[in-house]
């Protein structure tokens, strides 16, 4: 399966608590099917439409994206992440468990 890449990650809140980085179309295909059917609206139609298209190359990628963050935005899920914490878990050349 094919997968094309966003220029940048989107990140989401897709449970309470629960960030979800979404770096290209087969994630965020798999995102908007996954969405609830009762909270799907005419939003969440159109990014899934865009998204499909990007997929058959038959749409701009980066209009896809937008179109998933306008998803994101409207369903108030779209999270924001200070990257340099998210890839700080631990460093670089240091066995797990020993100080830094």
């Amino acid at each position: 399966m094919k997968d094309r890449f966003f220029q940048n990650p989107i990140f989401v809140e897709s449970r309470p608590r629960l960030v979800q980085e979404i770096a290209g179309l087969n994630e965020a295909l798999d995102f908007l099917h996954d969405w609830p059917e009762e909270l799907r609206d005419i939003i969440h139609s159109a990014a899934l439409r865009a998204c499909q298209k990007a997929y058959a190359s038959e749409y701009p990628i980066e209009a896809a994206f937008q179109a998933f963050v306008g998803f994101a935005k409207s369903a108030n899920i779209l999270a924001v992440v200070d990257a340099p914490l998210l890839l700080a878990t631990s460093p670089v050349g240091h066995e797990e468990g020993v100080p830094a």
